[in-house]
């Protein structure tokens, strides 16, 4: 039998997927960033 599915597990769904998404964005920010400092630190070397 099918399992029911409500709203409030919905918006969980989306509430998690919201907590992913922030998440993976930030773990972005941080390679940018390190990425940024390697650049200039190649900069700096030359």
């Amino acid at each position: 039998m099918p399992q029911t599915v409500t709203i409030e597990d919905v918006w969980g769904m989306f509430q998690e997927t919201s907590r992913q998404f922030q998440e993976m964005v930030r773990e972005d920010r941080e390679r940018r960033a390190e990425t940024d400092r390697k650049f200039q630190d190649t900069d700096r070397k030359f």
